[in-house]
């Protein structure tokens, strides 16, 4: 597997945007998966480290689609999470805001906006329709519990998804 220093060189400001998913629930829809690395935070690491190596394979920019990756679900309100609809239907707007704000190009902001897609409009760029497949892929790694593994790679920090 490719080094996850690069990774983590490209995206190690962001954890601490996205640190209040760490315990925002993500795609378990069974107890057995509700355990350190199942959060929207490992989700949303995980989702940034699959663009990052879907980018490399495909020759798009590695730093647009990691970025995008892991803010992808920055949208989340933590507040609000018992509104699983509402969370669903605006979390991507809300998201590509989140970027904007802190600065982020416009290609990571759109590969945002777009990562819901059909509930959103299509992903436009390569790295947009990257960081959408990458969601995916990690959503169903995820029901099926073989994210420890991934987890284990991108050395997941423990103490941050309790």
């Amino acid at each position: 597997m490719i080094s996850t220093s690069a990774f983590w060189s490209l995206v190690s400001d962001l954890v601490s945007v996205i640190s209040h998913l760490q315990f925002y629930p993500s795609h378990s829809v069974s107890n057995h998966l509700k355990r350190a690395g199942s959060g929207r935070f490992a989700h949303s690491l995980r989702v940034g480290y699959i663009s990052f190596l879907l980018s490399r394979l495909v020759g798009c920019s590695s730093s647009i689609c990691a970025r995008a990756g892991v803010l992808h679900d920055a949208g989340y309100d933590v507040e609000d999470a018992a509104n699983v609809l509402r969370q669903l239907l605006s979390h991507a707007e809300k998201g590509a805001r989140i970027a904007e704000y802190i600065g982020e190009p416009r290609r990571v902001v759109e590969a945002i906006r777009t990562h819901m897609f059909p509930l959103g409009g299509p992903p436009k760029t390569v790295e947009s329709f990257v960081v959408w497949l990458a969601d995916k892929m990690d959503a169903v790694l995820e029901l099926l519990g073989l994210t420890r593994l991934l987890d284990g790679a991108i050395k997941l920090p423990e103490a941050r998804c309790k």
